[in-house]
């Protein structure tokens, strides 16, 4: 899943200190590895970004050990029916931790745990 981030506050690359990031601007960075997902989570608690556009990647091939009924998978939230893998990555968008290979009662339950401010940002990450 790749997410948008709209800028906030201007700020360089910490990679690349030559690239700048203006007021308005847009960053897409992909919520593939903990990496990514933690210099989300940073650039969001600084008040640096916010949120502005979650994009569901579509898998190169449907992993062998897997089965269908797997992949198909999806858990309620908030009155919607969302795919597994995509509940996954925007709960650890919101800083939420969950097993790789959790499934839907695991999520289900990390879910009902909840904190009512993390409800509100698991379903505004939902909702981009």
């Amino acid at each position: 899943m790749k997410l948008k981030l709209k800028v906030l506050r201007p700020f360089k690359d910490k990679n690349n200190l030559k690239i700048g990031y203006e007021v308005g601007g847009e960053l897409s960075i992909s919520a593939d590895t903990p990496e990514n997902v933690a210099r989300i989570n940073d650039l969001i608690a600084r008040g640096l970004c916010e949120i502005a556009a979650a994009e569901a990647e579509a898998p190169a091939a449907p992993p062998a050990d897997k089965d269908d009924e797997a992949a198909l998978a999806t858990v309620s939230f908030d009155g919607q029916e969302h795919p597994l893998a995509a509940m996954k990555v925007a709960l650890e968008a919101v800083g939420v931790a969950v097993a790789k290979n959790a499934r839907v009662p695991a999520v289900t339950k990390v879910i009902d745990a909840l904190t009512e401010e993390q409800t509100a940002a698991l379903a505004e990450v939902l909702a981009a």
